[in-house]
């Protein structure tokens, strides 16, 4: 294009913006002419003083876009010497001079293949100082990456895999490519473009196919099965990469016989999956009943404590957690749980185990933790922080120290409540780090939604019938017999009920002012952290993101705008006394993903260098410590921060509210919906309601997809269903 241009430079001052803002406008030199452009960057920022091969465009503005740069050598000229003494102030002319002699003028490309090269002339400090000015580029790679077009690419590829000397491109010639996704998560799509250009394989090499058809199952796998017909892969492979089904027949028989695929058969038909996924499956079973078959521990008599409070049900579960080294409690929302917890660890307490220690009461999320913490007062803690990793990509990459390995190793009881929401990866790798586990107690809701990601596990073991099941059924909440009533038809296929007062149906889409005058009504007379609306998509009509700004409107019109961000293609604005939700966890803030919060404040900054940047705090109300007590906290982000980590919340999604429960649940259920409204989704939104639920929208089409729901088939296909065949 006639507005591009090519040249090598340097990027010398930032005059705004900056890479927590998301942008940066910057000032780049030209090494050639010593022409200067303001360069505004979004996707990658440039270091200061290191000198790139930089490809920026025209934009709009007096300015340009950057398009690519990649770390390069600079030109030295003629005059290597003089270039060394005037970049480098501690080297002094002969000294420069004898290394251009002794070591040639190539120096720096060596030194940046090496740097633990001797250079006796040099000092420590010189020698450092050298290093510091050297970029980290490397000639053959420049020439590769950007003779392909992968610039980006090979930034991640040197955040993401430490060379001590030698070329990306030398390395991965004798080394398989495909690691960088198979161990190191990196985008499958650009790894098999690198291994491609590398011509290290070809478009039907074994070593290729393996990598894209384990990537093709986990993607499989993201819906919950675990094994898959033969048709639906090659389907599914075909949407991102193309194989003719003679080359994907031949290629997935020699994954068979390499033993990446085994096959397994249901009902006379042949199924397949990832024998790293069954191998895990069937371990989890393996382990379980190890446990189980191990000699009882901490076997109590119940009567030596005060059970009177327990319920029939809970006390048949209480007696089979102390009696069997694997337990499973399943029960719904209200039907006492958590209190069920307590008591359990206040018993094993008793027998001096520690909280903490012996002990662990894990979750999987950490909106549920924290709300454990708050009933149970005894602490409880992610999967993910008890692991040590922020999410489930890092089980291959995390840093395992001395320091977990003691934590792993001290844990003897597990507790682990909403399982449901568990999937077969975490469970898995917690199962193989704790080795000396001697009971585990397992409490979910089998009718609830199952885990984002591979497996149906609570249901699974529930079915494998090889471990102690209790079922707790009795309603624990007063104020809500009627919804509790209301859900527990729908799950068991009957009409529910709709009563005055507690479950009622506001027949009328969004555009009638019904739904927004009841809103407020429940804001006013409860609070607004006590009300909140479920819908199943982000997009579209009655979506979430519509919702939230069509709420906002109503609550907080007048609010001091903070910032705007795209969601989805609709702008969504934020503005001080916006409620919000915390969609990563920051574990040492103690609040979590699926915390809610309000926008407190925003402070405005200027920086050393001129630039302007922002302070956002946001305000949580029921932030739990260790001994569950409950306080305000306030938490600053950047502008980066913000955007990647807080969503507007006056509607959530029922996934994103799983495990959670508000007094007051206005329930959108429209026919837009249709492919998300199926029964456990359905259930798991409308149980989440104590006092009050709304179920917004037709009746008709709520009674037909309560109909519908008989004949829905919980199919879930698991290598751990196979073993009931």
């Amino acid at each position: 294009m006639n507005d591009q241009l090519k040249f090598k430079g340097i990027f010398f001052r930032k005059q705004a913006g900056g890479e927590d803002k998301g942008w940066a406008l910057m000032l780049c030199r030209d090494q050639q002419t010593g022409k200067n452009f303001a360069v505004f960057c979004t996707n990658f920022f440039p270091k200061l003083r290191v000198y790139y091969d930089v490809v920026i465009e025209k934009n709009k503005r007096d300015s340009f876009n950057l398009l690519s740069m990649i770390e390069s050598a600079p030109d030295y000229g003629d005059d290597l010497v003089k270039f060394i003494t005037s970049n480098i102030k501690t080297i002094g002319k002969i000294t420069a001079e004898k290394i251009v002699a002794k070591y040639g003028k190539d120096i720096f490309e060596q030194l940046a293949q090496d740097n633990n090269m001797e250079i006796n002339e040099l000092s420590d400090k010189q020698k450092e100082e050298m290093l510091k000015f050297i970029p980290s580029f490397n000639k053959v790679d420049v020439e590769f990456f950007t003779g392909n077009n992968m610039f980006l690419f090979y930034e991640q590829l040197k955040n993401n895999f430490v060379l001590e000397k030698g070329t990306f491109v030398d390395y991965f010639k004798s080394t398989n490519p495909y690691i960088l996704y198979l161990e190191h998560n990196m985008n499958i799509i650009d790894v098999d473009k690198f291994a491609l250009c590398l011509g290290v394989v070809n478009e039907k090499s074994i070593l290729r196919f393996e990598a894209i058809i384990t990537y093709i199952f986990k993607e499989m796998e993201s819906d919950n099965h675990t094994i898959f017909e033969l048709e639906a892969t090659f389907v599914s492979l075909n949407k991102i990469f193309e194989f003719s089904r003679d080359d994907f027949i031949y290629l997935f028989g020699q994954m068979l016989l390499k033993k990446v695929i085994v096959e397994v058969e249901i009902d006379n038909k042949k199924m397949f999956s990832l024998n790293e996924t069954r191998t895990k499956e069937l371990g989890i079973v393996s382990t379980l009943s190890n446990i189980n078959n191990k000699k009882i521990v901490n076997v109590f008599e119940t009567t030596e404590f005060n059970l009177k409070h327990l319920d029939e049900y809970q006390l048949d579960a209480f007696k089979n957690a102390m009696l069997k080294n694997v337990s499973i409690i399943s029960g719904g929302p209200g039907t006492g749980k958590t209190y069920l917890i307590r008591e359990l660890v206040n018993t094993f307490t008793k027998n001096a185990n520690n909280v903490g220690e012996e002990i662990q009461i894990l979750t999987p999320t950490g909106r549920v933790s924290s709300n454990i913490t708050k009933k149970s007062r005894y602490l409880a803690k992610t999967i993910h922080s008890f692991l040590s990793i922020s999410r489930d990509e890092e089980l291959k990459t995390g840093v395992i120290t001395d320091f977990l390995k003691k934590n792993w190793d001290s844990l003897k009881i597990l507790i682990i409540d909403e399982f449901s929401m568990v999937n077969l990866n975490i469970f898995s790798a917690l199962l193989s780090r704790c080795k000396n586990i001697e009971k585990i107690i397992i409490i979910g809701d089998s009718d609830q939604l199952p885990a984002i990601g591979p497996g149906n596990i609570l249901n699974d073991l529930i079915a494998l019938k090889k471990f102690k099941v209790s079922y707790l059924k009795n309603n624990h909440r007063s104020e809500s017999l009627d919804i509790f009533n209301h859900y527990n038809a729908l799950n068991n296929h009957q009409i529910p009920s709709f009563v005055k007062q507690t479950v009622i149906n506001i027949d009328n889409s969004l555009d009638n002012n019904e739904f927004i005058s009841m809103y407020n009504k429940e804001v006013k007379k409860n609070s607004l952290d006590d009300v909140i609306v479920l819908s199943p998509m982000y997009s579209g009509k009655s979506g979430l993101i519509e919702l939230n700004n069509i709420l906002q409107k109503e609550l907080n019109d007048s609010g001091a705008f903070v910032l705007s961000k795209k969601e989805r293609g609709i702008v969504v604005n934020y503005k001080i006394g916006d409620k919000v939700i915390q969609t990563l966890n920051r574990t040492l803030d103690g609040v979590f993903n699926g915390d809610f919060g309000y926008i407190d404040s925003i402070e405005q900054h200027t920086e050393k260098d001129n630039s302007k940047s922002i302070t956002i705090k946001v305000k949580f109300k029921n932030v739990a410590n260790e001994t569950g007590e409950v306080k305000e906290k306030i938490l600053e982000y950047t502008e980066v921060e913000f955007r990647q980590e807080i969503s507007l919340a006056y509607a959530v999604s029922i996934h994103k509210f799983q495990g959670s429960e508000s007094q007051i649940v206005f329930y959108i259920m429209s026919p837009n919906h249709e492919s998300m409204n199926r029964k456990k989704l359905v259930y798991t939104g409308i149980s989440r309601a104590k006092k009050r639920l709304y179920i917004v929208g037709s009746i008709n089409y709520y009674l037909y997809l309560v109909s519908k729901f008989k004949k829905e088939k919980d199919d879930i296909r698991t290598n751990i269903s196979t073993l009931l065949k």
